[in-house]
């Protein structure tokens, strides 16, 4: 689109001024992100990569080229997320309410996963965003229900609440189990909320994680 600023002065001492107030345009386009896609070598490897915006929104996906890079023209003005997948590899399910917790080999096949990164476009400007994978940690646990608690009126959580981004928890209601993940070795604060007879939830407890590289950590809070 095109878009001009100026002042103009405004006042009856002007009524003679006959000539039209000009404004020269300028041309604003919007932005654009390149994605280069790595292996755990550096060098460019061959995937797909989506830029996303989360909770159901449109997503711009593309295969890379043989250098490993896809570019995303005209993109509007938003926050988004970088995420890549490496041909070959998979991210597993981790399923939602009482279905089945994947095992801990499904979790082994992704335990080096390309993780997404923030990019915010801007008008007339070229983002770039360079994804290669890293060495995760899965974390399987169950949650121990006090005398007389039914493990439907309990969750898992993890704060701060937007950290570990690209990570996911599955907790099961009905077995007070839970997977989450994948995170980046080093700890993770998991909290415990309940449900009260309102419906409203309230924090009851929490647990500190130590989440190792390559690996499913078993642990019971």
């Amino acid at each position: 689109y095109n878009a001009a600023i100026g002042v103009v002065g405004v006042s009856p001492a002007l009524s003679t001024v006959k000539e039209p107030v000009r404004l020269t345009a300028m041309r604003f386009e919007p932005g654009s992100v390149v994605v280069e896609l790595k292996g755990m070598d550096g060098k460019p490897a061959r995937g797909v990569v989506e830029l996303g915006q989360g909770f159901g929104a449109p997503s711009f996906i593309g295969s890379v080229d043989e250098n490993g890079v896809a570019e995303f023209k005209h993109v509007p003005t938003w926050k988004y997320q970088a995420l890549g997948l490496l041909a070959g590899t998979r991210l597993p399910d981790l399923g939602q309410w009482k279905g089945p917790l994947p095992s801990d080999e499904e979790l082994e096949t992704a335990l080096i996963t390309v993780l997404p990164q923030p990019v915010t476009t801007a008008l007339n400007t070229t983002q770039h965003v360079v994804l290669r994978p890293q060495p995760v940690g899965y974390v399987r646990g169950t949650v121990v229900i006090p005398k007389g608690g039914k493990s439907d009126e309990y969750g898992v959580y993890w704060l701060p609440s937007g950290a570990h981004s690209g990570a996911g928890m599955h907790y099961r209601p009905d077995t007070g189990e839970f997977v989450a993940g994948p995170f980046v070795p080093g700890k993770v604060r998991l909290n415990i909320s309940r449900s009260s007879e309102s419906g409203a939830k309230r924090a009851c407890g929490e647990g500190e994680v130590e989440i190792n590289a390559g690996k499913v950590t078993h642990v019971k809070i």
